[in-house]
């Protein structure tokens, strides 16, 4: 089941099942410390800085939003809710631009 939006600005701090979808019409690749992400139907191009990357790279490999956030609060001091906000904003970003979509599903992200 793909959620909406709305849905989306609420999905940080939702079970753990919860994952980000990458859309079969996004591509991204890795520069260095950082992303950028392409929309090939709408041309949306996106960048991301070292920490967003991480962010992405655990998303893309299926990470459930809980665990991304697990992972953030390991790797870089910071506290749970400043991660789980930032996270929320990352992620209305990119659903707002077509370049992920948020599953409640089981099924890791392809």
């Amino acid at each position: 089941m793909i959620l909406s939006l709305e849905l989306a600005q609420s999905a940080v701090g939702t079970p753990e099942s919860m994952r980000i979808l990458l859309p079969k019409e996004v591509v991204w690749t890795k520069l260095g410390e950082e992303v950028a992400i392409l929309n090939s139907e709408t041309g949306t191009y996106f960048g991301l800085d070292p920490v967003g990357s991480r962010i992405w790279c655990l998303m893309a490999d299926g990470a459930p939003i809980d665990e991304v956030v697990s992972t953030l609060l390991a790797e870089y001091q910071v506290d749970e809710q400043r991660a789980r906000d930032d996270l929320r904003e990352l992620i209305n970003q990119l659903v707002t631009r077509s370049l992920v979509r948020i599953s409640n599903d089981e099924e890791p992200a392809k």
